[in-house]
């Protein structure tokens, strides 16, 4: 996709031209991934909303920081949002109501799991059964693979590429009803890295991670220990 259609695209939605389920099936035709769709309707809308302000968002934290105003983060980037996902992925495979709902599906594997903790999980039954019960900070785009939030609502990526703040959903809650907080992932990652941990993700875990730490309840930040592609 040529840097102009790019612009004209953006400058169509900014104008009300097209709608945003509009704006994400032409990016996708051109080839434009999920996420990088996301970020340019985000740019196009905080262009929108203020014209004559400097497109260099406030940092993080400030009072006029936006996630939904801007994708700028500081001087860093911000990853798409899950509403902007999820619409681009109706866009995309044109999903309809249910007709009915309730009833039961019966899976049969060949094999019993082995686990129901997601940090201990080495088989891919176990795998399966825990995806359906626990969420992950990210997950993969089903229209092109590339990163998408899922249990966090967003992430913003520093200027040099090692600090990530992941955004955790307002309404995120565990199975009894309690909301999940940023200690939540907190208290995963020390599981994982713990001198005694049985996960068999310690090694991968600790060979990215630098440091992770709760800035507040629905809010934690991760750092690389460099610019690595694959670390969310």
């Amino acid at each position: 996709m040529a840097k102009p259609d790019i612009d004209h695209l953006v400058d169509a939605l900014r104008r009300g031209e097209i709608s945003r389920r509009g704006f994400f099936s032409r990016a996708a035709a051109f080839g434009l991934s999920g996420t990088a769709a996301g970020l340019l309707a985000s740019q196009a809308a905080a262009q929108d909303a203020s014209p004559e302000a400097s497109p260099q968002a406030s940092p993080v934290g400030s009072p006029a920081a936006s996630p939904v105003a801007s994708p700028v983060a500081g001087a860093g980037t911000r990853s798409i949002t899950r509403d902007e996902y999820l619409a681009a992925l109706r866009e995309e495979y044109q999903l309809e109501e249910p007709q009915s709902t309730g009833g039961q599906v019966i899976y049969t594997e060949t094999s019993d799991i082995t686990t129901l903790n997601p940090t201990l999980v080495v088989d891919v039954y176990s795998g399966l059964i825990t995806g359906f019960v626990f969420e992950s900070l990210a997950d993969s785009s089903a229209i092109d693979g590339t990163p998408v939030p899922s249990l966090a609502d967003y992430w913003e990526v520093s200027e040099d590429g090692l600090t990530y703040t992941f955004h955790i959903n307002e309404n995120a809650m565990w199975h009894d009803g309690q909301p999940v907080t940023a200690d939540d992932v907190v208290f995963t990652f020390d599981s994982v890295v713990a001198e005694d941990s049985l996960s068999v993700r310690r090694s991968s875990v600790t060979g990215a991670l630098a440091s992770y730490r709760a800035i507040d309840d629905k809010t934690v930040e991760l750092v690389a220990v460099d610019r690595l592609a694959n670390f969310v």
